[in-house]
């Protein structure tokens, strides 16, 4: 009796294992179903890191715009100044 049910219940487990689930897609709030696309995860990395990279370069231009070298006080160091 006991083998019975061990194997009733294996065979019910392979079964649930092996059975073909359907695939649930997934609709917009319109009621259209989304399209599946291939979507190159290396490319888009590229991508990512190429406008990080202009972002970075832009940020230093930006810095070297605002230090200037050449800037002086309008009418010297203020003596009394500290």
């Amino acid at each position: 009796m006991a083998n019975s049910n061990s194997l009733l219940s294996l065979v019910f487990l392979l079964l649930l294992l092996f059975a073909k689930v359907n695939i649930s897609t997934a609709t917009s709030y319109r009621g259209i179903e989304s399209i599946r696309r291939n979507i190159d995860s290396k490319k888009i990395l590229r991508e990512i890191i190429f406008d990080l990279g202009k972002k970075m370069k832009m940020q230093i231009s930006n810095k070297r715009a605002l230090v200037d070298a050449d800037r002086v006080a309008p009418g010297g160091p203020d003596l009394q100044h500290h």
